[in-house]
């Protein structure tokens, strides 16, 4: 490339486009690890409490009756084990039927 050539317009903005995409995605990598290695992992015990609540929670509202409130979660992890409980207990309860 001599000196009198120019980088184009598109090329140009799209390596600071893609400087910004990265730069963000390792961002939120890092905090999200920052953030599951500093919280303390919930007991087994607790996880399958927290499974079967949504179990129940997803039953219930797979019946028709009156929505379940969900409760409030210290862990992320405890979210995604009633989540998961409760999808597995609206189909097992609409494959029943």
């Amino acid at each position: 490339m001599t000196q009198s050539e120019k980088i184009s317009f598109q090329r140009k903005y799209g390596l600071r486009f893609l400087q910004v995409l990265i730069i963000l995605v390792a961002f939120f990598l890092v905090r999200n690890c920052i953030f599951t290695l500093s919280s303390d992992i919930p007991s087994e015990q607790q996880l399958n409490q927290y499974y079967k609540m949504g179990y129940d929670a997803g039953k219930i509202k797979a019946l028709g009756s009156y929505p379940v409130k969900e409760p409030s979660f210290s862990d992320p992890l405890l979210k995604k084990k009633y989540r998961d409980g409760f999808r597995n207990g609206w189909d097992d309860e609409r494959n029943i039927r």
